[in-house]
């Protein structure tokens, strides 16, 4: 993490949560298990590098991104990185639960959007009334056009849109190598 942890703003302020780990396993940032331990970190700073490079000044600021904290246990449970708020869930047993307090929480559930594949999370935002995207949706389509999920036009020119989609999907796929070395890792032959 590269910023200092600040007092967290209200619930309410923050219109974008997102399930870290999630996202990353889904769509972003495989984890290169030939770098052993630090794997995981530089997956995590990866995966926030790429968001926060694509979200504005405002959006990072109202942007809350949650992750277990299991992965984590020498990481401090709050931080800032690039002004999104960055928490590692140790109140609860999983970052899933996490949000889904803060959801049930948030006064405007509304104007929030949600970023997260497990469907338990997404139950939680559909009964707040919250928009909720799948991980890989919020990926490929969502944030190269409007991050935040509003309705509003964007400026981006669709030549752009279409570049920023296939940049996401190229990071959301397995090379060959990577996948030889996953099988390896949890001994699997690719014979078999």
């Amino acid at each position: 993490m590269k910023s200092s942890p600040r007092d967290r703003a209200p619930v309410s302020q923050f219109r974008c949560l997102i399930d870290g780990y999630n996202l990353m396993f889904e769509s972003i940032a495989i984890p290169d298990p030939k770098l052993g331990t630090a794997a995981l970190r530089l997956a995590r700073e990866q995966l926030l590098e790429f968001v926060a490079s694509r979200l504005s000044d405002a959006d990072r600021r109202t942007t809350w991104i949650v992750f277990d904290s299991d992965q984590d246990v020498g990481l401090p449970d709050e931080t800032v990185y690039r002004g999104m708020q960055i928490t590692f869930a140790r109140e609860e047993s999983s970052a899933d639960e996490y949000l889904c307090k803060w959801i049930r929480s948030h006064t405007n559930p509304a104007g929030l959007s949600v970023v997260s594949s497990d469907h338990q999370v997404q139950r939680a935002a559909k009964a707040r009334g919250a928009k909720f995207f799948d991980s890989e949706q919020w990926v490929s389509q969502i944030l190269p056009e409007n991050p935040l999920g509003d309705l509003q036009s964007s400026d981006i020119s669709e030549a752009e849109r279409q570049n920023e989609r296939d940049e996401a999907l190229r990071h959301s796929k397995l090379q060959e190598g990577e996948k030889k070395d996953w099988l390896k890792t949890f001994g699997f032959d690719e014979s078999e």
